[in-house]
């Protein structure tokens, strides 16, 4: 997760401009999110055809706070993008394809930098 300590500046884009990004960007890398917790459910109609999944999370808060140096919820608007990837494996290739689902398309390659195209995530107590 990365928090931006400056207001966003971006290029013609919506990518991050550079600057905005080496100065005003701190990165928190957590693997791990302690009390994280998420669930799946496939979607079909009334003849069992799949039609879609939904995914349910449940991030702690005092993980997201402590991004914004606060120790307890507040109400704040977050913006986020979840990435889901399919595994594709090809005939008579070795390595697997990766292809991403994102909740809200950002540039390939660098979506942490494309925040303008990042949907919106309301926190409330």
């Amino acid at each position: 997760m990365t928090v931006l300590s400056a207001k966003p500046e971006f290029d013609e884009t919506g990518r991050l401009t550079k600057q905005a990004a080496e100065c005003n960007m701190n990165k928190f890398i957590e693997y791990n999110m302690p009390g994280f917790k998420s669930a799946t459910a496939i979607q079909s109609d009334k003849d069992g055809k799949v039609t879609g999944w939904i995914t349910d999370f449940a991030f702690p808060a005092d993980v997201l706070m402590k991004r914004y140096w606060k120790k307890e919820l507040e109400p704040i608007t977050m913006r986020a993008n979840f990435v889901r990837y399919d595994q594709m494996k090809v005939p008579d290739v070795a390595d697997r394809f990766f292809i991403p689902q994102n909740w809200s398309p950002t540039q390939h390659g660098c979506p942490h930098l494309s925040v303008a195209a990042m949907g919106y995530v309301k926190l409330e107590n």
